[in-house]
């Protein structure tokens, strides 16, 4: 939380790549690799203790699904669903998308915190933002041959922390439940080709938790520095969704480009570790990586096409952190 009458920033790099195989029944049909890169800078001002109106400009510079070892997908005879088994080998594919995910305004409280009295036992920290919407360049609408990173409609993030200084460490969970609002497009790829017009496609809900443990590794009373070791686990929900057919998997039919598909739903573990330094009380450096294992899910619900149990994705961060104090007196920023 930004200081009493104060202001607090951060940029933030994170990283990750998603590696694992497609299955049509059991039989292995392609690879499937997504390799995303965020920027994210924010600043929030709290004009009173506990109190803060938070801005977040979440990037995207790069975001790429590639598939190898790919096949055509024919017509089964049977049903008219789509096929990849009795298909031809086909070019790998790549699908790249890059831009504004979405501007989050929001409003930060900290009902609770250490550092109001003694008597307090916990820090607690409540979030509620919103993104605003892009309906005109995201992930199902290509404008000039380019795919854009968001997911199209306006969203709602709840958001909640709590940590506690117990001497030797400080433990702390944090949750955040993201609810995707639904958007009418017309989905266009990157040749042009418009595939349908007021399609309405429903993004996925998730739900994430994290649970760690924050240990002092090095302290400096005098200049204010210090090192901590974090570790955390958590566990994840990602709910079903409506989206435009072709990005989530390569040669698809062309007849289920007019329709929305549905995704299902999935859980997925996590793991991680991490450091940071606090440089004094103004800057800190925060870096680690991340480890996560996701349930099989069916990724459109009109091909018998699922990820394979052994996809696993591999992510990594890096945030500077700024903090100033208003001081009236001066009329400037204490830094």
């Amino acid at each position: 939380m930004a200081p009493d009458l104060g202001v607090r920033s951060y940029l933030r790099y994170g990283g990750s790549t998603t590696n694992g195989r497609l299955l049509e029944g059991d039989q292995d049909v392609g690879g499937r690799n997504v390799l995303r890169n965020d920027v994210d800078l924010a600043v929030e001002f709290a004009p009173t203790a506990g109190i803060a109106a938070t801005v977040q400009f979440a990037i995207t510079p790069s975001m790429t699904w590639s598939y190898t070892d790919t096949r055509t997908m024919v017509v089964e005879p049977l049903d008219g669903t789509g096929s990849y088994l009795a298909g031809e080998d086909a070019p790998d594919v790549k699908r790249k998308t890059s831009g504004l995910t979405g501007v989050w305004f929001g409003a930060a409280l900290a009902p609770f915190s250490e550092q109001y009295e003694k008597n307090q036992h916990a820090t607690w920290r409540l979030d509620l933002g919103i993104r605003t919407p892009s309906a005109g360049r995201n992930l199902w609408v290509a404008r000039n041959q380019a795919r854009g990173s968001s997911p199209g409609g306006s969203a709602v993030r709840v958001s909640g922390a709590f940590s506690s200084d117990r001497g030797v460490g400080e433990p702390w969970i944090t949750g955040a439940w993201v609810h995707e609002n639904r958007v009418t497009v017309d989905v266009v790829d990157e040749g042009g080709t418009t595939w349908a017009k007021n399609l309405e496609l429903k993004p996925a809900d998730t739900f994430d938790l994290r649970s760690g443990i924050s240990l002092r590794g090095y302290e400096n009373a005098a200049d204010g520095s210090a090192l901590d070791v974090e570790l955390w686990f958590g566990a994840g929900y990602r709910a079903w969704e409506d989206i435009a057919s072709g990005l989530y998997l390569p040669n698809v039919l062309d007849s289920a480009r007019a329709i929305p598909v549905t995704t299902g739903d999935s859980i997925s573990a996590v793991s991680g570790l991490g450091l940071e330094y606090t440089v004094n009380e103004f800057v800190s450096l925060r870096t680690g990586a991340e480890f996560t294992y996701r349930t099989p899910y069916r990724l459109e619900h009109v091909y018998d096409v699922r990820t394979s149990p052994d996809t696993w994705q591999l992510g990594w961060f890096f945030t500077v952190q700024g903090r100033g104090t208003f001081r009236p007196e001066s009329g400037a920023i204490d830094e």
